[in-house]
Formats: C-alpha cells, structure tokens, sequence
C-alpha cells in the first residue's frame, strides 16, 4: 500500500508521497527563486529526499473568557503564537480527536 499523508490529521485529502515529493519540490523551487531575487543569488533543487510523515510540536493553551472556553497555539520550536490559518487545522484535529 503506498504512503499518503495529511489526510488523517488535517481533515484534507489524503496525497500520494508522489504527490507529496511534488509539492514540496514546487514550494522549494520557489522558495529558492525568491531568495535568489532578492539576494541576485542563483540556485537549483539537485534532489528531494524521499517524503515522510512529519511531527511538529505546537503548545496549545485553553483559556475560559466570559464563560467560554477559547484555544491558542504556541509554535514550540520557534515559541511564536500561531494565527487564523493554523486555527482552522487545530479545529478539525480537535474534531477528529472527539469523533465528530
């Protein structure tokens, strides 16, 4: 059976680790190229390793405002407080983790 990921954690599809490799390939490319404009710099992806699920720690803090219950997240390696966007993953991990 092939690897997929994200799919079982975020409440998105799963992707093939083809699909995986592909995106990250994508997103590197153009991450080089922008760092290359910037700093009139030029690189190029030789290779990308094989994909592999991936764990990140976050530090969640649940707090009581007015009589309802409110969530934050700390990113635990750069200790910086996460925004609307990671919100969202953390709710539909939250779901999952209930059963709904």
């Amino acid at each position: 059976m092939p690897a997929t990921f994200a799919g079982s954690r975020t409440g998105s599809p799963p992707v093939s680790a083809v699909e995986a490799q592909k995106i990250a390939l994508d997103q590197y490319r153009r991450l080089l190229l922008e760092h290359g404009l910037r700093n009139k710099t030029s690189s190029t992806v030789q290779n990308v390793s094989e994909a592999r699920e991936m764990l990140y720690p976050f530090w969640v803090a649940y707090l009581r405002k007015s009589g309802a219950y409110e969530f934050k997240t700390l990113d635990a390696v750069s200790g910086e407080i996460q925004g609307v966007r990671m919100r969202k993953v953390f709710l539909r991990a939250f779901r999952q983790l209930d059963g709904r």
